[in-house]
């Protein structure tokens, strides 16, 4: 894209993250998540996360897929600008 992305290739993510995928990081961080009053399951979308919680999660997903060798040192996950969102 052109733009504050210094015409950078940025890849959006099609999945919504999992239940399953954010307990692991709650898990493994001792990140605070207040989980919703209703039932879910490890499949369904993660609710009820702050844009700080969104964050941090992008943080703690890229290094440990670089830890694993799944990104190199210049990739990394996060959340959109409002430039790429519109």
């Amino acid at each position: 894209t052109a733009g504050p992305t210094d015409k950078q290739r940025v890849l959006f993510s099609v999945w919504e993250t999992r239940v399953q995928d954010y307990e692991a990081f709650v898990k493994e961080t001792k990140h605070e998540w207040e989980k919703p009053k209703f039932e879910q399951g490890p499949t369904h979308p993660t609710v009820m996360v702050s844009w700080e919680d969104a964050q941090a999660f992008c943080a703690w997903l890229t290094y440990k897929e670089r830890k694993a060798g799944k990104l190199g040192a210049d990739e990394v996950y996060r959340l959109p600008s409002d430039h790429e969102w519109s």
